[in-house]
């Protein structure tokens, strides 16, 4: 063998020894990342699959849902489409409910009285506004305007007309301002002209969330309940073991008879999305937009009346579900609860409306934890593997620099002479 040809062996034996075991050790499963993993092994033909998120799963996941994955035996993942509801029919129906924009404190030099900033909340788009007013018998002209910043103003609306007010019993009224959709973190109502201002003490926008009734239900756990009545209202905390998403609360009641309460009820993490109902024997069970949480509140105005008898409060998740195409015999894995995750973008959500085939109705297995090897305990005496393959290296490298200056020495004599 020519002395070029073994200086190429040598180099890739050092290369091999250095390359292969750190492509062993980096040999992982795509479910290694997630905390959560459920076998789909009903998978009895090749064809579209809804595969169900039962309420277990849910909670493993993510707000948004968006650290969920459909993996194959190869650590692939397989496309699929995030549904809520029954995707083939079902009516839809929608939760009014309102969005409270707290009211800001005026920067020094302004009149709070003349100009009243609120903080947009809703993270979207807003159309209307909702102004709560102290009862009044006279009108005032207003320009609406947003900001980025709170420095810099632009208009948004102008000669805006509030007022009187149209309840002669009531200490208030409300009046809706309709404008372009505005995506401004920040409103601003200024008065026009002179005269004592109207008093606005809330400010807010109505919303609502369209939701499929006739999707399949689920219950979740019940719910720990404490309960604080007070001279006017019962405040009710609902807790709950997991992050359970929640579409419909139930309420039994069995005192009194005949009653019709106010009630609110909202996520005690975010306070300021809620919705109002009306608390009646006609309607037990209250949509809700769907809160993914460990907490409800309900606040119920009792006015004069006693406190409401409550004896059972109970909860439920309307389907979740992914569309998904799938093959038999390939043993794919539900996976979920993974932080880092962000929503996946796949081609599929593009075509999810023409598919013409019912597809079938599958549930995923028992939810377990991800194994991961525990990692080996710290000794003094115990031998770093790594260190070893590292040094190696370094070793067969030196020795082929070594190897390969003493030839061109030799080859420098042979010239030479």
């Amino acid at each position: 063998m020519k002395k070029k040809d073994l200086l190429k062996v040598a180099l890739l034996a050092a290369t091999v020894w250095f390359i292969v075991p750190a492509q062993a050790q980096d040999q992982s499963h795509a479910w290694d990342s997630f905390a959560y993993k459920a076998s789909l092994d009903t998978i009895t033909r090749t064809g579209w699959y809804e595969i169900t998120l039962t309420p277990e799963i849910v909670a493993k996941c993510k707000e948004n849902l968006a650290d969920i994955r459909i993996a194959d035996p190869h650590g692939q993942f397989v496309p699929y489409v995030l549904q809520a509801g029954l995707p083939l029919g079902g009516s839809p129906s929608s939760v009014d409910y309102f969005i409270d924009f707290p009211i800001l404190l005026s920067p020094k030099g302004a009149d709070p009285f003349m100009n009243v900033v609120v903080r947009n909340v809703s993270n979207r788009p807003v159309n209307s506004l909702q102004l709560f007013i102290r009862n009044t018998s006279v009108q005032r002209v207003f320009t609406l305007s947003g900001s980025d910043d709170r420095e810099h103003w632009y208009i948004i609306k102008e000669h805006i007309a509030l007022g009187p007010g149209t309840a002669d019993s009531a200490t208030y009224y409300s009046q809706r301002i309709d404008l372009p959709p505005s995506s401004y973190p920040y409103f601003k109502i200024g008065q026009e002209g002179k005269g004592l201002p109207l008093k606005i003490f809330k400010v807010g926008t109505n919303t609502s969330h369209v939701m499929d009734v006739e999707g399949e239900i689920f219950n979740t756990p019940d719910p720990a309940i404490s309960r604080k009545d007070s001279s006017d209202y019962s405040n009710i905390t609902l807790t709950y073991k997991e992050p359970y998403i929640v579409d419909e609360l139930t309420l039994t009641i069995s005192s009194p008879a005949l009653y019709k309460r106010r009630a609110k009820i909202y996520d005690k993490e975010h306070p300021l999305y809620g919705v109002h109902v009306i608390i009646d024997p006609a309607s037990p069970v209250y949509l809700l937009p769907p809160f993914k949480t460990r907490e409800i509140m309900i606040e119920i105005d009792n006015g004069d009346n006693p406190p409401l008898v409550i004896d059972k409060i109970s909860s439920s998740q309307l389907s979740r579900h992914l569309l998904s195409y799938l093959q038999p015999g390939q043993g794919y894995q539900l996976l979920v609860g993974n932080d880092k995750m962000t929503a996946p973008k796949y081609d599929l959500q593009s075509f999810a409306d023409t598919i013409d085939r019912v597809p079938v109705h599958i549930r995923p297995g028992t939810l377990t934890s991800v194994s991961r090897p525990s990692p080996p305990p710290a000794k003094v005496s115990s031998w770093d593997y790594k260190g070893v393959y590292l040094w190696g290296a370094i070793v067969v490298v030196l020795l082929l620099l070594v190897w390969l200056c003493l030839n061109m020495l030799k080859s420098i004599r042979e010239s030479r002479q």
